[in-house]
């Protein structure tokens, strides 16, 4: 197995001493993901300035881009992780640890959540519930395409600054690409699969899927070296799982690779004993390739999302006609345990409004 996580323990020590910060887990850092959702946004733009008239619902949707953008940090909120951890795990109950705070968890898993934010898009009659629902889905699919939220591998973050914790994928500087604006790329993004825009789920299943194929994927043999006992060279992972290791533990979750968590370093030990080791060394531009490949699946996933949520009766033709007040939908833990679907202001702080039936969710704003 690889590096252990017993060290969770002090992020959970220090949350009940110095607050709730310390002992959630997080996906792309918060301005990663405004500048995701913000380059996807530059890519629907570029292909209906390039193809007018071809994607008529999405003609308007700068006029949308703030409450997208804000349901989508909405989710970040710090106690809000304590709600709902952000790990994508369909298929293997996550159970967590004490260690792991799971004492504090309403639900372990994004994926239930995820499945309720499409009913409530789905069966929307208005422009804002499809607009602030789809702000809130673009933070769940750029999520999965970071890889201890898919592997997924508990990641604590240690205050501020991270200086323990803080998994090295999720802040690394975001580089937005040239948008596409050729028919093919717009197709295959805007139409979706067969000429219809993708059910929800598929897209965050599918990017998911992606993000353990790369994992999976080898790393480039001239941009990585080792040194060290030759009877231990053949032991030492040659995949980017060389850095998140897939096996899981009994509670569900992964841990970090052989040298901990060090994706970035361009040199460190892969360690099998306190005295025997391999010193590996990994290119710089090999790192950065891996992480734009990241960043372009998130930015792809959000932009059909956006396409498929302006497919929907209740937005297509809708124009300009959303309030300023759009909501959006936020995980809130249950007093009596499990997670409650509630509704917040897009825009600024304001009042929490949880639905009849989530009576013993707080209606007060973290």
């Amino acid at each position: 197995m690889g590096f252990s996580r017993m060290g969770a323990v002090v992020p959970v020590v220090l949350a009940l001493v110095v607050g709730p910060q310390v002992g959630t887990a997080r996906a792309f850092d918060i301005g990663v993901h405004r500048e995701i959702t913000t380059a996807a946004l530059a890519q629907i733009r570029a292909c209906v300035v390039k193809h007018p008239g071809r994607w008529r619902s999405l003609e308007a949707i700068d006029a949308k881009e703030a409450a997208l953008v804000g349901c989508d940090l909405k989710q970040d909120d710090v106690l809000r992780k304590f709600a709902l951890w952000h790990f994508y795990s369909p298929d293997v109950h996550i159970e967590g640890s004490f260690w792991e705070a799971n004492w504090l968890n309403g639900d372990t898993s994004l994926d239930r959540f995820f499945s309720r934010l499409t009913d409530r898009l789905e069966s929307a009659q208005d422009p804002d519930t499809v607009v602030g629902t789809a702000g809130a889905m673009l933070h769940y699919v750029q999520d999965v395409a970071v890889p201890a939220h898919v592997v997924p591998i508990f990641h604590p973050i240690f205050g501020v600054p991270r200086v323990i914790y803080g998994d090295k994928v999720d802040g690394a500087a975001f580089t937005p690409a040239t948008p596409g604006e050729d028919e093919a790329t717009c197709a295959r993004l805007l139409d979706g699969e067969g000429g219809a825009p993708s059910p929800f789920p598929t897209i965050l299943n599918q990017t998911a899927a992606a993000t353990l194929a790369a994992v999976k994927q080898a790393i480039p043999p001239a941009m990585i070296t080792m040194e060290g006992d030759p009877q231990l060279l053949p032991r030492v992972e040659r995949s980017w799982a060389l850095f998140w290791d897939l096996r899981r533990h009994e509670d569900g979750f992964a841990d970090y690779g052989c040298g901990g968590n060090v994706f970035g370093e361009e040199t460190f030990k892969c360690r099998f004993s306190l005295f025997k080791s391999v010193k590996i060394e990994v290119r710089p531009e090999a790192y950065r390739a891996f992480v734009e490949a990241r960043h372009r699946a998130a930015v792809e996933a959000s932009v059909r999302v956006i396409a498929a949520a302006a497919a929907r009766p209740a937005l297509a033709g809708a124009g300009q006609r959303t309030s300023p007040g759009i909501v959006c939908p936020v995980a809130v833990s249950r007093r009596g345990g499990g997670v409650a679907l509630c509704e917040e202001p897009a825009a600024g702080a304001g009042e929490r409004v949880c639905p009849p039936d989530d009576r013993q969710a707080s209606n007060r704003s973290p």
